[in-house]
């Protein structure tokens, strides 16, 4: 039996042969030639598959087991055993790999999409090599040392490359599927194939692209995603993909998802400067979509896009001085008909193009000096992007005196503002005299006195000196009136401001922020300003989130490739103002804007202190009642191991209403009153011992009578229990009796315990525990 000319492997691309001669002319073999020898090399192919089979590795039960699955096997174990057999030796199971085709373009979209998914896997973890495949008749056929081995590898790359190019336009027509499920899917096989082979990326590059302009939403959202994690795996693709989108972003048909989405891909590509013919490509194509949106319609989103792009791709680009006067006229009509965010990102691009072109600077600080009086800046959510370009612009610009005008006009519409934008104005006035100190000039130095002895001055040397030129004339005033402060001049370095003092800013030293008050001062006196330049660390909603005394989780910072990102924050600026270690500073060492909260937990402190102090004292006085409770439910025990015991208890209805009295005893009266009764009853007991039956008429009631006392609420408003006393007492127990009557008169006078209506025979109400003990007994 034959041997097999290629022995099995999962990488058939991974194969050593003898190197061939490359410089052979790939169209030196005629065509009937190479019909024959493709023609020859599938008939190799096919006897390799056919020998391979029957001389194959795999035991009978493998054998049959697989056949058994392909046969009445479910959809997934038909797909996943040709799986396996195709990943085992591709070049050896081109029948099985044929199968799975025919599976992938069936037009069951379940089935498909399930043999379409195995189909990505295998190309990419074993079938597709790292180059792009070559057909049969662009290998080196003319070489002499070409082999059987040679015409077998080429005939089965030759079909490999034909199955992907297929397999490529089922994944086309299924991304316009009209489910969104499946399209979504076609764009992340789309993705892995193009980030991982080389194979038909042009095609699947177009593809990928197109899905920016998808239906729905998600999709050209994600698509958009995935085009900035291609870029970052292979960066080399820019200009590839540049073109692409320009294609797409261009047409006449476009619709409003291709350009907003595409320009976001285009604006978010991060730049180096070697790239310099990548940059020059997005500025050119960003100042075709401005032309285009003017003549469609001026739609903000795409077009705040287009000017963040610019803006990013200005610095690296090298663009001629002509694109630019072609264009600056439309970027200065954006300034004044688009919203306001847009005309930052148009003032911001204008800036950029003035420190390259002089000739636009005038017109550009003309325009920045105006937008400051526009209302819209204080809703505006770009004002920290405002604040940035005036503190670059003024930091640029070498004419003192506009710089000075702007100040005046910026502290002066400050006064209409919140104040996270007046301490962001104080924080950039403090840098920015920093930068120039020439402006200190508006703070320490005062402005003059007397203007018409100074016009007469000049007037006077004018006479006597006929000689001056021109320009000298035009500087001297010719009255009073043009050396003062002119806000409505249209020009800033006309308006003379720098002839007069600072004097907005007073009114902000008593500003009711404490931070705008502290650094209003700190620009008053001089003091260089750290604060951290944000303006979030100012806002009620900041100032709200302290309150907040959870600690949050420590997050771990991943580096990102993102070029929007935000800048970390002072870890000093997130202080717990419930932490102890706030509480104990001192109210000099504590900031300006956290002093609130300082003195609100101090006093807090403070009142809980006096609170739980209350709480103590009441918790002894429970725990008093407490035992008093405790002894009643001892004697409701005792009662009730002792049956012999007779306890009269009125009705249920007689001491609820007893139980909800205001028992209003006074400390002289009642003591008296009280004592006076069981005397009463001291002197009643020795006529009973004495006498038998006979009745003593100073005693206030017997045994008999006590049993139907009543409580006189009206008259009295107290309870007198009257309580008749067996005469097995003696003297001393009666006295004993007299002072227990007395501490407790005392308790009811506190208002500590209980009263309640009780009747008891044969027992007397003030006996101790060995008294009711002993009586028992008897």
């Amino acid at each position: 039996m034959p041997s097999l000319h290629i022995q099995p492997t999962r990488r058939w691309y991974l194969i050593a042969f003898p190197l061939l001669s490359q410089s052979v002319s790939k169209n030196s073999a005629t065509s009937d030639t190479l019909t024959t020898l493709q023609t020859r090399a599938e008939s190799l192919l096919q006897e390799e598959n056919t020998l391979y089979e029957k001389t194959s590795t795999l035991s009978a039960s493998d054998r049959s087991f697989y056949s058994s699955m392909l046969k009445s096997g479910t959809l997934k174990d038909k797909i996943s055993t040709l799986s396996v057999l195709i990943d085992e030796s591709a070049v050896h199971t081109v029948k099985s790999l044929d199968m799975l085709m025919g599976m992938v373009r069936k037009k069951s979209r379940h089935e498909a999409l399930l043999a379409l998914e195995s189909m990505k896997n295998l190309m990419i973890e074993t079938l597709l090599p790292d180059r792009k495949l070559k057909y049969f008749r662009d290998q080196p056929l003319g070489d002499p040392k070409v082999t059987s081995s040679h015409l077998i590898i080429w005939a089965f790359e030759n079909h490999l490359k034909t199955c992907y190019f297929e397999m490529i336009r089922v994944i086309e027509a299924l991304s316009h599927d009209v489910l969104v499920h499946v399209r979504q899917q076609m764009l992340e096989f789309i993705f892995e194939l193009l980030r991982e082979k080389p194979e038909q990326e042009q095609n699947l590059l177009k593809l990928f692209i197109n899905k920016l302009g998808d239906q729905d939403k998600k999709i050209a959202s994600k698509t958009q995603f995935l085009v900035q994690k291609l870029l970052e795996v292979h960066p080399n693709m820019k200009i590839f993909v540049v073109r692409e989108i320009e294609q797409l972003i261009l047409l006449p048909n476009a619709n409003v998802h291709a350009q907003y989405y595409g320009i976001l891909s285009l604006s978010q590509m991060i730049l180096s400067k070697k790239e310099v013919d990548v940059a020059n490509k997005l500025i050119d194509i960003y100042f075709a979509m401005f032309r285009k949106l003017l003549e469609e319609s001026l739609n903000s989103k795409i077009l705040a896009a287009v000017l963040t792009g610019v803006n990013r791709a200005f610095s690296f680009a090298k663009i001629d001085d002509k694109l630019y006067d072609k264009n600056i006229d439309t970027l200065f009509r954006i300034t004044y008909s688009g919203t306001f965010n847009i005309s930052i990102q148009a003032l911001i691009l204008i800036f950029h193009i003035s420190s390259v072109k002089e000739s636009v600077t005038d017109r550009f600080y003309r325009t920045l000096y105006e937008s400051l009086l526009d209302p819209r800046l204080i809703t505006t959510s770009k004002q920290a992007m405002y604040m940035n370009l005036l503190f670059k612009a003024l930091k640029a610009d070498k004419l003192l005196a506009r710089v000075k005008a702007f100040v005046k006009r910026i502290v002066q519409t400050a006064a209409h503002h919140e104040p996270p934008f007046i301490c962001g104005v104080f924080i950039s006035l403090t840098k920015l005299i920093h930068e120039k100190p020439g402006l200190k000039a508006m703070i320490l130095e005062p402005e003059s006195c007397d203007d018409h002895d100074t016009v007469s001055d000049s007037k006077s040397k004018k006479s006597k000196k006929r000689t001056t030129t021109d320009v000298s004339k035009s500087t001297v005033p010719s009255d009073s009136s043009s050396l003062k402060y002119d806000p409505h001049k249209r020009a800033p370095q006309y308006s003379n401001a720098d002839k007069t003092c600072l004097w907005e800013l007073c009114p902000f030293i008593d500003h009711f922020h404490p931070s705008v008050s502290l650094y209003a001062t700190q620009l008053l006196d001089g003091i260089q300003n750290t604060a951290e330049p944000d303006l979030q660390l100012h806002t009620l909603s900041h100032f709200l989130e302290r309150f907040v005394y959870r600690n949050p989780k420590k997050k771990d910072v991943k580096e990102t490739t993102s070029i929007t990102r935000k800048a970390p924050t002072n870890s000093s600026m997130n202080v717990n103002v419930n932490s102890e270690e706030f509480w104990r500073k001192k109210i000099e060492d504590v900031p300006v804007d956290q002093i609130f909260f300082h003195k609100y937990f101090t006093h807090k402190l403070s009142s809980e202190g006096a609170t739980r102090k209350k709480k103590d004292r009441k918790g002894a006085d429970n725990n008093k009642e407490t035992d008093s409770e405790e002894e009643e439910e001892i004697w409701r025990a005792i009662v009730a191991d002792r049956p012999e015991v007779d306890v009269d208890v009125d009705d249920d209805e007689d001491e609820d209403d007893l139980e909800d009295m205001d028992m209003d005893f006074s400390d002289d009266n009642s003591e008296d009153e009280n004592i006076v009764n069981l005397e009463d009853n001291e002197g009643s007991e020795k006529d009973i011992n004495d006498e038998g039956d006979e009745e003593d008429d100073n005693n206030e009631g017997d045994a008999d009578e006590v049993d139907e006392a009543e409580v006189d609420e009206d008259d009295e408003n107290e309870d007198k229990i009257d309580v008749g006393v067996s005469s097995k007492f003696t003297k001393d127990k009666r006295a004993k009796i007299k002072v227990d009557a007395a501490e407790s008169q005392s308790n009811y006078a506190k208002g500590k315990s209980k009263n309640k209506r009780q009747k008891l025979k044969h027992l007397p109400t003030f006996a101790s525990f060995d008294d009711y003990a002993s009586m028992l007994d008897d």
